[in-house]
């Protein structure tokens, strides 16, 4: 499984292996935090749903465990949480 997360509203989504984001890198801003928001197989199609470039996500993400990430600007939206966050 990758475990999404997000940093307040700067727009940028990180993608950890630890279900606690513990790997990933300091947040995008010292106000911000890292707050799970979705899980997904770890596929190119699940992450495709993020407008990202899956196949560098998952290059990264096999060699040192996390991706940091901004969506392509795009009309779509991103889907909803499958829970709220904390």
């Amino acid at each position: 499984m990758i475990y999404v997360f997000t940093s307040g509203h700067s727009g940028v989504l990180g993608f950890s292996l630890q279900k606690c984001g513990s790997d990933l890198p300091t947040a995008a801003s010292y106000q911000d935090n890292w707050n799970r928001a979705y899980e997904v197989r770890m596929s190119d199609v699940a992450l495709d749903v993020f407008r990202i470039d899956a196949i560098t996500a998952l290059s990264d993400l096999r060699s040192c465990g996390y991706h940091i990430a901004r969506p392509a600007e795009e009309t779509q939206a991103l889907p909803k949480h499958h829970r709220g966050s904390s």
